[in-house]
Parts: structure tokens; sequence; C-alpha cells
């Protein structure tokens, strides 16, 4: 049993803490403690190797100072399930500390990468991963091949799909969910609109503010 996909079929929706919270510097410990007190399922990190070679917790490469991958799982195994949305190629390190912490159960790697997740899979089969999205059409990189992000994730044996709120379709959601894939939106920090996603059948939304969700999760709650 994978414990962060569990955690993303919470009922009526789950909270996922984009980056941790913004009530904090987002990619941070802080900001990851507060998402889990403010009633986040799951928290989404971004993961990239700094110039010394450690995979950090960052958007963007940097020099160095930024939270290690590892100290994050360390922090939050057992506390949370965990998304590591990986912002480069660096799959065998992750997939090394993964293994090393035994935090398999408790992570999903995603990345707009089609090709890196596909490699992660061939590397770790057991590893659980999700491929983003935020054009209905992506480009695989390195050539012209197209990606359709439902069609082939299914067929790569993904077990979620992050499409940008943007591109959310019911039809999407229908199709994926049909073939037992997940499906998280993101980002969303907008109530109205939130409702409307919660409306579509996502699994999971993401957002910088899961303090504001969990109200609403009540009050959606309520009304089943």
């Amino acid at each position: 049993m994978n414990f962060a996909l569990e955690k993303m079929k919470a009922e009526p929706f789950s909270i996922i803490g984009h980056r941790g919270s913004s009530m904090a510097e987002q990619n941070s410990l802080e900001a990851i403690e507060i998402a889990i007190k403010s009633g986040a399922d799951l928290i989404e990190v971004d993961a990239i190797k700094d110039n010394e070679g450690n995979l950090v917790l960052s958007h963007d490469k940097i020099k160095k100072g930024k939270t290690k991958v590892i100290d994050l799982l360390n922090f939050a195994l057992d506390k949370v399930g965990i998304i590591i949305d990986l912002k480069d190629n660096s799959v065998d390190e992750l997939v090394e500390i993964i293994k090393e912490l035994g935090a398999g159960k408790w992570v999903v790697v995603s990345s707009l990468n089609f090709n890196v997740l596909k490699r992660l899979k061939k590397v770790n089969p057991s590893i659980q991963v999700g491929l983003s999205y935020y054009y209905p059409i992506i480009s695989r990189v390195g050539n012209r091949e197209e990606v359709n992000p439902v069609r082939d994730a299914i067929a790569s044996n993904f077990e979620v799909i992050f499409p940008f709120v943007g591109v959310l379709k019911k039809r999407d959601i229908d199709i994926a969910k049909g073939n037992k894939v997940l499906v998280s939106t993101w980002v969303v920090n907008n109530i109205a609109i939130a409702m409307g996603a919660v409306y579509l059948g996502v699994n999971g939304i993401i957002t910088d503010y899961p303090n504001k969700l969990r109200e609403l999760k009540e009050k959606v709650s309520l009304n089943l």
C-alpha cells in the first residue's frame, strides 16, 4: 500500500499543500509543518540538484543552502503524504534516497517531463509517479514526439495525473479514474474554482493555502 495515494483518495477531496504553505517560505520545513497543522493530507515540494550535487527543495537550481530532500523525508515521514516534483533528471539520486529511508510507501514522484517518469519507473517500478501538465498535448523533451497526458499516463502505468486547473476537463478525469489513475489539480487558491474542481471529480487539489481548503472541505463534507 502507498499511503500517499491512499491519502489522495480522501473524501470529498484531498488537500495538498503547494510547497507546503504560503504562510512561510515555500519549500521549507516550516511551511511543511504549517501545512500539516492546517489540515493538509499531503504536501507537494520541488526538488532539484544544487551545485554541490545535493537534491534540495527548490524550484530552480541554486548554489547551496536549501533544505535537502533527505531532511524533508526524515522530518515528514509518517506525518503526511509527500509529492516530490522533480525539476531535473536526478532520477538515480532520488531513487537512492527513497530506498535508503524506506520512504516509498509515503512518496509520489511527479514531473512535467514524461521521459523522466518513464526512466524512474524503469529504475524502480515500485515507486509511484504522476505526470504534471499544463497543455492538453505536451512535447517530449529532446524530440518532437507528442504526449497525450491522460492516454500516455495510463499506458505507462503511472498512478496519478496532475493537470493544471486551466486545462481540467471532466472527460479526462473520468477516463483517468476509470483506469484507476488518480487526478489532482494545481494550483488552486480560489474557493469557487476549487469547488468547481470538486464537482468535476478530482481526487486532490494542490493549493498555497491548505487552511482555506480545509474550511471548504468541511462544508462539502456536511452536504454529502
